[in-house]
């Protein structure tokens, strides 16, 4: 994983983030990926990107009360109506302001599915000795979700099939 790249795409969300209402799934696009995001009453960020070079997708969280060090891996555990889900959070770095710290984080597929259920949707990520609980509302991930699967594959490169230099009729 990239993650100084996914950092880049993270970072923006955290500038905008105070500026939706907290609950609200939101999305955006550029030339480099599709994201969808939820802000909480913290102004802490939940995000889904995917990129439109290959349609790799991350799940990542930007935080002001989760502090981390740079590229350093941490052992999370996340909440969901679909039960627990061990993942490890990755560090990507901090805003230039040091205010929010943001993660990568493993297993796509099963926060893909956690997040689905609606609801709270929570993740405990270690601080100091203890936890900080970054909670989400989870109701209207599913429609964000699809639209996100959807604009990324419109938005994708074709591949172009006349470039085979196998055999052809003309």
């Amino acid at each position: 994983m990239k993650f100084f790249s996914l950092l880049a795409a993270l970072l923006p969300l955290v500038c905008c983030a105070q500026t939706r209402p907290p609950g609200v799934w939101s999305g955006d696009s550029n030339k480099e990926m599709v994201f969808i995001s939820v802000t909480n009453d913290s102004s802490s960020v939940l995000t889904k990107l995917c990129t439109l070079k290959d349609g790799s997708c991350y799940w990542g969280i930007s935080s002001l009360g989760a502090p981390c060090d740079e590229n350093h891996s941490y052992s999370a555990l996340v909440s969901s109506r679909a039960g627990a889900l061990a993942v490890t959070a990755t560090c990507v770095g901090a805003t230039k302001k040091g205010e929010h710290y943001t993660y990568v984080l493993s297993d796509p597929d099963g926060l893909d599915k956690s997040v689905l259920m609606g609801g709270v949707w929570a993740i405990a990520l270690p601080i100091d000795g203890g936890f900080n609980v970054l909670k989400f509302n989870a109701d209207g991930a599913k429609t964000s979700m699809n639209a996100l699967i959807e604009l990324t594959e419109k938005l994708m490169p074709k591949k172009n099939s006349n470039t085979s230099l196998g055999d052809s009729s003309l």
